[in-house]
């Protein structure tokens, strides 16, 4: 940009909104397909918090995904944004491991053939945590 980067206070241009806005988008959840699967995310309610164990009963038809299964075959992403060249994330995981470092975070994904069974799954997950110290400034993270 010729500003130096700058985008604050500027219009960002998106490609696709004109045909969103009129109701003519198409999104993931419209698309079916043989042998389609749902899945649902269990949510840290911590800022900040260990992982000590996930326990998820057995449930037919539904699998509970760890962070750390996942890791196994997804290697972790840097976020960016296209108009913020310079701005580049901290290592990322699908589904955290060893600790939800926010609010929200995703600590397991239950997959299954609906997403009501995905859900009613889901609920039946239960994880300890042992709680941290939210980081809340620059200068401690």
């Amino acid at each position: 940009m010729a500003d130096g980067g700058r985008a604050v206070g500027r219009p960002v241009l998106r490609g696709a909104a004109r045909r969103f806005a009129f109701g003519r988008g198409r999104y993931a959840d419209d698309l079916r397909f043989p042998g389609l699967r749902h899945a649902v995310f269990v949510r840290s309610p911590h800022a900040h918090a260990r992982i000590l164990g996930i326990d998820a009963p057995e449930r037919p038809g539904a699998r509970v995904v760890t962070g750390a299964e996942i890791a196994e075959i997804c290697a972790p992403w840097r976020g960016t944004a296209a108009h913020l060249p310079g701005l580049v994330s901290p290592p990322q995981y699908a589904v955290a491991v060893d600790r939800a470092v926010w609010q929200g975070e995703p600590v397991a994904a239950v997959v299954a053939g609906s997403r009501a069974e995905a859900e009613d799954a889901a609920e039946t997950v239960r994880v300890d945590y042992a709680p941290m110290p939210a980081v809340v400034s620059k200068e401690r993270a």
